[in-house]
């Protein structure tokens, strides 16, 4: 398991540009919510004022989870056992 550079494609960031305009968030945010939609991996962040703003639906369906709710068995591993998600934690930056 490490990490793994994506480089956004056209379609990612037109997806994204349409979530923020629809979802009224950031580009930002968008991006990294558009991510995780086409990797199909769950999206953790511990931004609440974000996660406040996707409607319910979207979080069920994205499964889109606020951090301090996260409890360590709810996230589903894949079949090499690795832990596929995306999270976002405002001000770092690595």
């Amino acid at each position: 398991m490490g990490i793994e550079i994506v480089t956004p494609t056209y379609s990612l960031l037109e997806r994204a540009i349409n979530m923020a305009r629809d979802l009224d968030i950031t580009c930002y945010d968008a991006t990294y919510l558009a991510l995780a939609e086409a990797l199909e991996f769950e999206f953790i962040t511990a931004d609440e004022k974000f996660y406040n703003k996707i409607p319910e639906e979207i979080r069920k369906t994205k499964a889109v989870q606020l951090l301090v709710h996260l409890h360590p068995l709810s996230v589903a591993s894949n079949e090499k056992g690795e832990y596929p998600v995306l999270v976002t934690i405002p001000g770092l930056n690595l």
